[in-house]
């Protein structure tokens, strides 16, 4: 497939402010280019910094396409990549090389002779555009309080090491034992205390959710009388089940501070006005922008924040200096610590929100060791996503499973996470959303049991409602590494077997891309399935595009 260089003005594209993903693409005219699709190598991508000089036999690691001799080039943009879903381009004149990925780019510039490098060019495939831009914003995961303030405690001191906070913080269940907590945290009888929700929503102090400088006696009457009981937040009702618990530190000065990302670079904002009305004092808020390719380092803060801080400005230009190398570093997508305040010369953070980019699971492995995503306040799981969350805590399997719309037309059943990402991104960006039914993935090599009782699930939930036009099953995924595709196939063909006389009554059509070790004898088990079913099955291998079965599926064509 031959890729077009497009000139125009940039192509916008609605997307969550919060978001690090670009959404916006300029592109100018080139001669002509080739295309390669593959992984990059471990060492670049995890070596990969702003400005760095690459040489072309480094580049061409990267793919024959990439081999451009000795010429230099400098990495432009800084960013941590998945290789899900890479699609690389080159210009065959080696003007410049972009890596597009799943929602994040570097782009390569030759030098010129006196060392600066040229403008950018970037390279669209129109047929690739949707792929390689994820813009969900199911990327973003809120975490608990709890969770984001232990990684605060026990990471923030390796950028600062002035950082005191200890992280003493409890997480109360209907499950905790509160003597055997009260032995294991000697503190809680120790101190006064805060006792508050931890449930992924905010305004907990003006709903009159947060119990201040109690007793441990009061704080144990507070979550009997609390745990399970119901609560409507902007809206939307649910029951408390998770409550934080921490030490009550007495205060008169109130701070705050955020960072969110958006297409080209983060925002850090700062009030010495924090607390809950801070956004009715929001024109108080300093902003400081920082650019994607820039960092913190190249920032001016100090001459941004507000000369009454005083002989603090300092202290609290180090700490968010500091906080957003954490930001960067872990992987976060938001975080704001509103309010923040000083307890003996020592920054103390009050009240927390942060969400992290699941898309940073691969590199924030040990760093997130443990670590659970919650579902958002008031979201009950299904009986058919509490089974597939069980089975996949049994496994060292993944398997996931969130129902969008129950009566959906477009199914999918997608192996692996990164993929299952594009193929929800590319049946978005075709106008199908509000047909999307579920999300989910299957991937790290499942058995045939599993396989057969994750597929045997989701054929059950689109099968029990008709839709006049039919529905639509994929069956997806890019190009396994060590997922037996036979043997995952097997289980698949299980579970349609079963369901073929439901599948033909329903109208389902079936989709297939698949690719890694045994495809071809998954593939062959597929089409011959499709003749012995009567249902309509479509196959394809690797050597189809990852997403091509999505435009076919929804009768996009082209």
């Amino acid at each position: 497939m031959q890729p077009t260089a497009i000139s125009g003005e940039p192509t916008l594209r609605k997307l969550s402010p919060m978001s690090r993903r670009p959404i916006s693409t300029r592109t100018f005219n080139a001669s002509s280019m080739t295309t390669s699709r593959g992984a990059l190598p471990h060492e670049l991508h995890r070596s990969m910094r702003s400005g760095r000089s690459l040489t072309g036999p480094l580049l061409s690691r990267l793919g024959s396409a990439a081999q451009s001799g000795q010429a230099m080039y400098i990495v432009s943009m800084l960013a941590k990549i998945s290789c899900a879903g890479l699609t690389q381009s080159f210009p065959q004149q080696g003007q410049s090389i972009n890596l597009w990925t799943a929602g994040k780019y570097f782009s390569f510039s030759r030098k010129t002779h006196c060392g600066r490098p040229k403008r950018s060019e970037r390279f669209v495939n129109r047929n690739d555009i949707r792929t390689a831009k994820v813009v969900l914003d199911m990327a973003q995961r809120g975490i608990r309080e709890y969770d984001a303030k232990r990684m605060l405690a026990k990471y923030l001191p390796d950028y600062l090491k002035d950082f005191s906070y200890r992280g003493e913080i409890a997480l109360v269940s209907p499950d905790t034992d509160l003597d055997r907590l009260a032995a294991e945290s000697s503190w809680l009888k120790d101190k006064k205390l805060v006792v508050k929700p931890d449930q992924l929503f905010g305004k907990r102090g003006k709903l009159g959710l947060v119990l201040l400088d109690a007793t441990w006696d009061e704080a144990q009457a507070y979550l009997k009388e609390n745990m399970g009981s119901e609560v409507v937040v902007g809206g939307v009702a649910g029951k408390l089940t998770h409550f934080l618990v921490e030490p009550f530190v007495p205060h008169r000065e109130e701070f705050y501070v955020a960072i969110s990302s958006d297409y080209d670079g983060d925002n850090i904002y700062f009030s010495s006005e924090g607390g809950i009305c801070v956004e009715e004092k929001w024109d108080k808020v300093v902003q400081v922008r920082v650019d994607v390719l820039e960092g913190i380092d190249r920032i001016d803060l100090h001459s941004n924040l507000p000369s009454s801080l005083g002989d603090r400005l300092i202290i609290v230009e180090s700490f968010i200096q500091a906080l957003y190398r954490f930001y960067v570093d872990l992987g976060f997508a938001y975080l704001e610590i509103n309010p923040f305040t000083f307890d003996d010369g020592s920054i103390v953070p009050l009240d927390l929100v942060a969400k992290l980019d699941d898309a940073e699971v691969y590199w924030q492995s040990k760093k997130w060791n443990g670590l659970v995503f919650p579902e958002p306040f008031g979201r009950t799981m299904s009986k058919e996503e509490l089974f597939i969350k069980e089975m996949d805590s049994k496994t060292g399997a993944s398997l996931k499973l969130t129902i969008l719309n129950p009566k959906g037309k477009v199914w999918t059943m997608v192996a692996g996470g990164g993929a299952s990402v594009i193929y929800a991104d590319t049946i978005c960006d075709l106008g199908h959303a509000g047909e999307l039914a579920n999300y989910g993935e299957y991937s790290g090599d499942p058995n045939t049991e599993e396989t057969y009782l994750y597929c045997k699930t989701i054929l059950d939930l689109m099968t029990r409602e008709k839709d006049p036009e039919g529905k639509v099953l994929m069956i997806g995924g890019a190009i396994a590494n060590f997922t037996d595709v036979a043997k995952t196939f097997k289980g698949i063909v299980m579970a349609l077997k079963e369901y073929q006389d439901i599948l033909r009554d329903a109208g389902v059509k079936i989709y297939v891309r698949r690719g890694g070790p045994n495809y071809e004898v998954g593939l062959k088990l597929m089409r011959e399935l499709g003749e012995m079913l009567g249902v309509p099955i479509e196959v394809y291998g690797p050597e189809t595009h990852m997403t091509r079965i999505v435009p076919l599926a929804l009768g996009g064509g082209e």
